[in-house]
Formats: C-alpha cells, sequence, structure tokens
C-alpha cells in the first residue's frame, strides 16, 4: 500500500482547498476530487514516493490563485471577454507563488504552475507541448478534466462517468498526454463500480464517492465490531487477544491496511483508495476474519451469526453489505 502525504499537512491544505472551491458557485469538492485522481495515477504509473505526495499536494492547491482573482469575475454567467479570460488564466502563475511560499509545497509549484498547459501546445501560460510539460503538470490536467466533467455547473449539466472517460479518450493527443489518460481510465474503472457509471449525478462526484465511501467504510466497521464482540464473550478477552495479533499479521502480509487489537479494529486505508479497490481490501478482511473464526466454531456458524449481526445494522448500511458483498465466501478469496 502506498503512503501518501503526510496526514497534518494533508489536513491543513485540504481546509484550503475547501476554502478556495468555495469561490465558485458549484465548486464544492473539486480540489478533492482533482487531488484523488491524481494520486491514483500517479500511484498507477508507479511514480516515487515523493512524486505522489507532491502531486497529491498540488492537486489539492492546484487552484489556490484564484483567491486573488475577483470572485464577480469567476462566477460570470455570461462567456468572459478576451481581456477577462487573461485575468483567469494568471491564476497558474499566482499559485505556484502562492505555494512557494507554504510549508511542505514549494514541491508542488511547477504542477499547479503547469496544470493548463496542454498535450497540443495550445495551453497556458507558457504554450509549452508534450514532455516539455512537467509530468506533474500533466497528470493535474487529466485529473482536473476528469473531475469538472463529472461535476454539475450551473452553467451545464455533468456527464456520466461512462461519457467523460469516451471524452478522456477524445483529449489524448491533444489536450491531454495519451499515457496519463490511460492510466486515469484504469483507476477510474477501478474505483467507480460498474452500475454507478451510466448514472447522472445531482452532486459533486467527489461528494457522492466521499459519502459512498463512509457508508462503506461504517458498514464493514460496524459489522466486524459486532463480530469481535461477540467472539470476545464467546472465548474470552485473552484467547481474542491472541486472535486479533494473528489476524493483524495476516492482514500485514497480505498488505491489507487493518489492524485489530483486542476486539478494537483500525482502519488506515488511504482516503485516496477507490470504491471498488476499498470494498476488495474490506472483503479481504472479512475473509480473514471469517475463515480465522471458522476453524474455531465452524462455517455454519459463522455464516448464521455474520447474517444475524447484518440483519442487526440500519438499513442503509445492510444493502451496502449487499451491494458490496462484504459477506466472505469461505471456499475462497473475495
Amino acid at each position: 500500500m502506498v503512503l501518501v502525504m503526510n496526514r497534518g499537512s494533508q489536513s491543513a491544505y485540504e481546509t484550503l482547498a475547501e476554502a478556495v472551491d468555495s469561490l465558485e458557485i458549484g465548486g464544492e469538492g473539486h480540489s478533492k476530487a482533482v487531488a484523488r485522481w491524481a494520486t491514483l495515477i500517479a500511484i498507477e504509473r508507479r511514480s516515487p514516493s515523493h512524486l505522489i505526495s507532491t502531486i497529491e499536494c498540488a492537486g489539492l492547491l492546484h487552484d489556490i490563485g484564484k483567491v486573488e482573482l475577483p470572485k464577480e469575475l469567476l462566477n460570470k454567467p455570461d462567456r468572459l471577454t478576451p481581456e477577462e479570460f487573461d485575468s483567469v488564466k494568471r491564476h497558474t502563475i499566482i499559485g505556484a507563488r502562492i505555494a512557494k511560499a507554504l510549508p511542505s509545497a514549494s514541491s508542488a509549484a511547477d504542477a499547479i504552475e503547469h496544470h493548463h498547459e496542454r498535450w497540443d501546445g495550445k495551453g497556458y501560460p507558457h504554450g509549452k507541448r508534450g514532455a516539455e510539460i512537467p509530468i506533474e503538470g500533466r497528470i493535474i490536467a487529466a485529473a482536473e478534466a476528469f473531475a469538472s466533467m463529472t461535476r454539475p455547473s450551473p452553467y451545464r449539466p455533468p456527464l456520466t462517468i461512462a461519457q467523460a472517460l469516451d471524452r478522456l479518450k477524445w483529449a489524448a493527443h491533444a489536450q491531454l498526454d495519451p499515457q496519463v489518460v490511460e492510466a486515469l481510465i484504469k483507476v477510474v474503472e477501478r474505483s467507480i463500480p460498474t452500475h454507478m457509471r451510466n448514472e447522472y449525478l445531482t452532486v459533486p462526484l467527489e461528494v457522492f464517492v466521499s459519502s459512498e465511501t463512509a457508508r462503506l467504510r461504517s458498514a464493514f466497521m460496524g459489522l466486524v465490531q459486532q463480530l469481535m464482540w461477540v467472539v470476545k464473550r464467546l472465548i474470552g478477552e485473552l484467547l481474542t487477544q491472541r486472535l486479533a495479533q494473528e489476524l493483524s499479521e495476516a492482514f500485514k502480509e497480505d498488505g491489507i491496511p487493518i489492524t485489530i487489537e483486542d476486539a478494537q479494529i483500525a482502519d488506515e486505508t488511504p482516503w485516496v483508495i477507490g470504491l471498488d479497490e476499498r470494498a476488495k481490501i474490506y472483503r479481504n478482511a472479512m475473509w480473514h476474519i471469517s475463515l480465522a473464526l471458522s476453524k474455531v466454531f465452524g462455517d455454519a456458524f459463522i455464516s448464521q451469526l455474520l447474517k444475524r449481526l447484518t440483519q442487526t445494522l440500519p438499513d442503509e448500511l445492510q444493502e451496502t453489505c449487499s451491494r458490496y458483498e462484504l459477506h466472505p465466501v469461505l471456499k475462497h478469496a473475495a
């Protein structure tokens, strides 16, 4: 599992990103969405850890230069005049200057300055083309294109995920780096469940994904927490501690970012991980837990126990358990 940005810096820059997003109507969640997709692209391309952290930071702060632009210009309902558009284009240079002055963000300045350059050389602020554009800028450009296409706007409806993926393919070799687009398409297809790709969203994609992620996490945590409490009552505290230690070791060996201490569970899955990938992590964790318990209590007992415990969850979380198939099949891994 790839570690991303330092949590303290990430939290501070998330707050700053939210303030920048609030400047524009319909901007909620935009910077975090760009950071998510850009980070996943970097991971998919097997970028070094320092570059992944830089790109996550740049995604959160890519529009920070807009703080020095008039709010009425950012929200003008009509087409911008050439002079107004020139003013808006300044946000890349301004943003790079601000990033250089921020702790832990100076390395993100190049990505911020170049995220509106185009593969064909028709972008701004410098008109660079192809590999002349820093890779960080090319990654942020693709992530922002996807995030913008899939969020509602006062001026146009959002595209579905499927439609946005088609547009990305069309933009490759012209606006966007084709290899970066290829990586983005792969991570989107792994991150967004198939049943969601043709839905028209009424909220920004990042808001939708965050809400769905919270439900998925709550369903998993609630189910496992109840299961471990029942086990603790059945076999006692000492054996539960031993079981928890064995499970945590198995999780670590399998690359699952989850730990269990006594009957308490901690989920350290990075926020950038997509829904399908997160669900797979949770399914694998459930499989390990259920397999370990079945050796003590038997498959039939654990299966029935999981079924009963699931039914005690709120209806919304029960539906989430079903949709993401959190119930393990003990004869094979999820």
